[in-house]
């Protein structure tokens, strides 16, 4: 029996999570200090989520 793939959102790819990485760095640069942030992503393996925390930052740094 073949199974069909739900091919709805032709831009993601297999195991891809990133939306969900970039949307946890913005909740977690909300909670924290962003020094806070990249700590935690650090702590934890986080290296998605540490792209996107120091993306924001430096996004943050050139506003100022």
């Amino acid at each position: 029996m073949h199974m069909q793939q739900n091919t709805s959102d032709s831009t993601a790819r297999p195991g891809d999570n990133s939306d969900y990485q970039r949307r946890l760095a913005r909740s977690i640069v909300k909670s924290m200090d962003v020094h806070e942030a990249i700590h935690v992503c650090q702590e934890n393996g986080w290296e998605g989520v540490l792209r996107f925390v120091i993306a924001l930052q430096r996004s943050a740094e050139r506003r100022s």
